[in-house]
């Protein structure tokens, strides 16, 4: 029996009193059960405290994780306009189980995509307000958003470093074993050669 099974069957067990006072702090109730609780009222009679759960449910204030994109993107923009550290708005939306990224890239712009053009504006030498304008023409992105972008490169620039010297390390090694015997080199290992050089001046790429 799962955990909504357990709370259905539990409903039908409890005094009529119980239920009112379950159904007296619906914010402390699950979505999911809520119809169930009010279902298990009407069959009691007691309509008018199954209805007052369904005006709760419709002037409920909504979650962030209930919001549009966009919408979301304007609660950051406010919240940030208020003084609010970025830091804090980015515990709230992990909490609400909002992805920020997932509303920086709206409108189907991946986070590749935004964290390539960011590299690109690096590599041309702009200064940071000259980024983080063009980012926003670009993306819609604030300044505090540009910010948390910069993070997630450097992170993606030593994951790139790490994982092309691992490569090219390796290879090399292969390649001085092989010095001497029958056993030349295959296709595929210089292919992982060459995909670790890559990785690295990948890594300096997004590290700058």
């Amino acid at each position: 029996m799962d955990k909504l099974e357990f709370v259905i069957e539990n409903y039908k067990r409890l005094s009529t009193e119980a239920l009112i006072e379950i159904a007296s702090d619906p914010a402390a109730l699950e979505l999911e059960i809520i119809p169930h609780l009010q279902s298990e009222l009407f069959n009691r009679n007691r309509k008018e405290e199954a209805l007052a759960l369904s005006e709760y449910l419709v002037r409920r204030p909504k979650a962030l994780k209930d919001f549009s994109k966009s919408e979301i993107r304007d609660k950051i923009r406010e919240r940030i306009d208020s003084g609010e550290p970025a830091e804090s708005i980015k515990l709230d939306l992990k909490d609400s189980g909002v992805d920020l990224f997932d509303v920086l890239n709206d409108e189907s712009l991946l986070k590749d995509k935004t964290l390539e053009y960011l590299t690109n504006l690096k590599e041309e030498g702009l200064e940071d307000t000259q980024i983080e304008e063009k980012m926003k023409t670009a993306f819609g992105v604030t300044e505090t958003e540009v910010d948390i972008l910069k993070k997630e490169l450097k992170q993606r620039g030593m994951q790139n470093l790490v994982i092309g010297y691992s490569l090219v390390i390796i290879m090399g090694l292969l390649s001085l074993a092989t010095l001497g015997t029958d056993h030349a080199l295959t296709i595929g290992g210089v292919l992982l050669f060459g995909i670790g050089v890559w990785r690295i001046v990948e890594g300096y790429r997004q590290r700058r």
